[in-house]
């Protein structure tokens, strides 16, 4: 190996690792479904918005250590699905981003815990978007 594939190899391990999704608490796994709409002056009327968190076997687990589960995020609004990096569950806040298919924009998302169960927020730099999603229900007798 000379210098310059050390140097393209270390990128693209740091790469790796950041791109794994960060989680404060457990976050529950299923379809997190709720609605996007712009922010005004914007399209008002609500449209369907989803999280999907889902659990799976983890190939590198012994290189990555830790758990030998991974979790994959997708974002899905305006039927388009994109992949979530960055999601934190912590303290009754779920923030995470996104980058849309085809943009170069990377949209950050901040949402918070409402009485009722459902989180609310704002998505910023895609314009900004007011999103509301509901966390899946547990299914009985199932714990996670």
């Amino acid at each position: 190996m000379n210098g310059r594939t050390v140097a393209v190899v270390g990128v693209v391990v740091v790469l790796v690792c950041v791109s794994t999704p960060l989680i404060g608490q457990d976050l529950p796994t299923g379809t997190w479904a709720g609605t996007v709409r712009n922010a005004p002056p914007g399209n008002p009327n609500p449209r369907p918005a989803s999280l999907v968190v889902q659990k799976g076997p983890d190939p590198l687990w012994r290189w990555r250590g830790g758990s030998n589960e991974i979790v994959t995020v997708t974002f899905r609004a305006a039927q388009q699905t994109a992949e979530v990096s960055d999601i934190q569950l912590a303290e009754g806040r779920l923030a995470y981003s996104f980058t849309a298919p085809g943009q170069d924009v990377r949209a950050t998302c901040e949402l918070t815990l409402q009485a009722d169960g459902r989180y609310e927020g704002t998505c910023r730099g895609i314009p900004t978007a007011l999103i509301t999603l509901s966390p899946p229900e547990e299914e009985p007798g199932v714990e996670k």
